[in-house]
This record gives C-alpha cells, structure tokens and sequence, in this order.
C-alpha cells in the first residue's frame, strides 16, 4: 500500500514496516551482545540445564554438568554453586532437576552450540536466542495479520517497543514465551485455530500459567459449535460426537503444555516444580490483580494506559455487538493474569514491570487493534481509537526509555521510575497498592 501525501509525496508502508523490523532484528541483537557479566533470571537453571543437553542429551543436571557449568560460564560460578547445590530440586534417587522445564533450554542449544563453535562466549546464548526468537515473532506479526497495512506497522510498533525487550538480557524464558504466545494471538485472531493453540501450549512448557488464555481459547471453540446448531444441546452433542476426529486434532495441540506437567507429577507428585514453594492466600487474589494491572512499579498502567482503556472498550463493545470471541479473548487475559496471581514466586520489581506481565502485555495489544479494526465501533469511534494506539506507540518508548535510564535502572531490587516520582511529588495519603501487599507474599 502507499499513502499518497500533499505535493505528490508518497509513502510506502509495507517497505517502512520491513524497515522497522530490521532495525528491531539488529537492535535486539546489539542489546543482546550488551550482556552484563552478572547472572540474570534463572541463568543457573538454564545454563546447567544447556549444558546438560548438549553434553549427554538429558534433562537430569549431573555433577558434572555442574563443573562443565563453571568452566564455559566462570563469572557465574557462585550462582551456579548455590544453585545447584541449595536449589535444584531432587528426586528420591539423588538426581537432579531443572527448576523449570527444558523447553527454554532446548531453544537455546543452537545458539550455545554456534558460539562454542566460534570460540565466543558461550552465556550470550539465551540473550541471542531471545533476540532472534522476538524479532521472529514481529516477523509472524508482519506475514500473518491482516490488518491494513497502517494497524500492521503501528502494531508492530508497539509490540517491539513493548517493555518486554528489558528481559532480553535475562538469562529466563519470558522473551521465549512472548514470541510463542504473540504469534499465537495472531494465529488465533486470524482463524487458524490449530496452530495458535500449538503455538500458546508450546509458551505453555515454560509457563503453565499462560494455559489460562488456552482455557478459554477451548471454551470459545466449543461456544462458537453451539452457536451454530443455534444454541440446541441435542444437536450440539450430536455433531461434536461426528466431528470426534477435528475435536481430537485441536486437543492434541494442546498436548505440549501437559508434558512438563505430568513429567513432574511422576518424579515429584507435583504438576509443577515450582509450585513446590506454595501458593498464597486465594483470598489475596484479587488484590494482586489490582497490583498487576495498575501498579506503578511492576504493572501494566504505565507502559499502556490508552490500551487498558481501549481493552475495555473493545470488550464492551463486544458485549454489545456479541462478538463473543473478544468477550472469551479478554476472560482470558485475566484468567492468567489470575493465574500468576495466586503464585508465591511472583518476583516484584524486575524488569521495571512483572516477568508475567512483559508477556502478557502483547496479548492485550493484539486483541485491542483486532478489536478496534473488526467493525465492533462506530466509524468515529474507530478513527479515535486507531489515533489512540498510535499515540501509544509513543507513550510506550518514552516509558520504556524513562524506566531503563532512570538512574536506578529500574532494576529487581528498585523502585522504577514512575513510582518514585509519584512518591516524591504526590502527596502522603495516596496508597499505593504496590506498598499495601503483605510483605511474606512477595519472594
């Protein structure tokens, strides 16, 4: 498409949006190069767990894989030590397991391999494989939307300036996990139910609490049948018991997401290793949605204020129209934002926002510029709406470039930048959720 412009100038979109995911590619790749020499994330359970792949093919972290560990990534060595010795979990028989499960670490052997090749330091293999496997997602973004060509450049805009390309660096699976639900959204929104549901249930092997989207990506499925044999039950279980064979199919793409699950129940009689630690008061909730979605040091209010109001509108909008598909979409986003709620290692502070949040952000984004461009408002509202995101695209690279330069770097163990301001200059009697949490719920 080109945009014709006074005095004959003309602009073409489809070349400035090839542009653009060019320099997020070498962007990306730069920052990944930038690689502090400090440990980041869960970089003990990754590396011991790559370097376990690559020496015998196994998901069982050895001695000496352990000592293999230290000699390829020497300036982690006393993370590494203290992970491996205080932290892996291990089974009755003495082996010892990832913190978290493979999927992640798998991702990263190419890289790792190509950089012991090439005689290069090995431990920037996550933060490239990060890199490579965002700029994928935005690349997907680009050859599977279909959105006008306008909506496709703002939105991949705004996906890459998002706050999640803070965790590039961070030697941890939410870069991973972003790419593979970004791409599923897309996926999803297009249509192409089997491959979106792959695609989510793949992010759901390094994350199970991304499967509370996939919950209602079923519900949905199953909804819209209902839909169509005009809401009679008889009729309904009649044609899901003939069409066994396309239900089947849809629930084998889900499949990958169980496998973690029921690998852990075997050895540890648990679906997760990491709920080993607990969860918190159920009761508790509902407060840390709030703290999710508003919070001033990990929330999501900060980088996208126009999109949570436009996430309301569009699902309002979408009660009314009963387009149930954004109704079932926005249930989703908040069954795992409930999802992670109720887990104890929430890690506060990060980033300058939430590790769950980075990766749950996006999927807000692609549903709010499918919803405002799928006819759900009026024509003016539309247009306001469109103008709105756009703007957001400029609020986000100000927000994401005011957390990482503020002088504390927004770091895990700072406050960001948003929320010091607001404590200097608004006055004491404002609470601030943030600082309202019990103080045992947060790790």
């Amino acid at each position: 498409m080109v945009v014709r412009l006074r005095k004959n100038r003309r602009i073409n979109l489809d070349g400035m949006t090839k542009v653009a995911l060019l320099c997020f590619l070498v962007a990306y790749l730069v920052f990944a190069m930038m690689l502090p020499a400090d440990p980041t994330g869960e970089s003990g359970s990754f590396s011991l767990l790559t370097v376990s792949l690559v020496e015998s093919g196994d998901f069982v972290i050895s001695e000496t894989d352990y000592e293999k560990a230290v000699e390829l990534f020497p300036t982690h060595e006393y993370y590494l030590n203290w992970y491996y010795h205080d932290f892996i979990p291990q089974d009755d028989q003495g082996l010892r397991y990832p913190w978290y499960f493979g999927a992640y670490a798998f991702l990263c052997v190419p890289a790792f391999l190509a950089l012991c090749l090439f005689k290069m330091q090995p431990i920037y293999a996550f933060a490239i494989t990060n890199a490579l496997l965002l700029a994928g997602a935005l690349y997907v973004v680009y050859r599977k939307c279909k959105l006008s060509e306008m909506q496709r450049l703002v939105l991949i805009l705004l996906l890459g300036f998002s706050p999640i390309i803070r965790y590039i660096q961070w030697q941890s699976y939410e870069v991973a996990t972003g790419a593979f639900v970004i791409c599923a959204m897309v996926y999803w929104f297009q249509g192409s139910r089997y491959m979106a549901a792959l695609l989510l249930s793949i992010a759901g092997t390094m994350n199970p609490t991304a499967m509370g989207f996939g919950i209602f990506m079923i519900l949905e499925y199953f909804f819209e049948r209902f839909q169509q044999d005009q809401y009679h039950f008889a009729a309904f279980v009649r044609r899901s018991l003939a069409d066994w064979k396309e239900i089947g199919l849809y629930a084998l793409c889900f499949v990958p997401c169980l496998i973690p699950m029921g690998i852990t129940y075997a050895v540890f009689s648990r679906f997760n290793a990491v709920a080993m630690t607990g969860v918190t008061d159920y009761s508790g909730v509902g407060t840390r949605l709030l703290v999710y979605l508003f919070d001033l040091n990990l929330g999501i209010l900060p980088y996208a204020p126009i999109l949570l109001i436009l996430l309301v509108v569009v699902t309002g909008a979408a009660i009314v129209k009963k387009n149930w598909k954004y109704v079932f979409a926005f249930l989703g986003i908040m069954a795992t934002m409930a999802a992670y709620s109720i887990t104890y290692h929430i890690n506060c502070g990060m980033m300058g926002i939430a590790r769950y949040n980075a990766w749950l952000l996006p999927v807000m984004i692609i549903m709010v510029f499918y919803g405002i461009n799928s006819g759900l408002l009026h024509a003016r509202a539309q247009k306001i709406a469109r103008l709105a995101a756009t703007i957001s695209v400029a609020w986000c690279v100000f927000a994401v470039g005011l957390v990482a330069y503020w002088p504390n770097n927004g770091g895990a163990q700072y406050w960001t930048a948003f929320a010091e301001l607001a404590m200097e200059y608004v006055p004491a009697p404002v609470s601030y959720t943030h600082l309202t949490l019990p103080t045992n719920s947060l790790v």
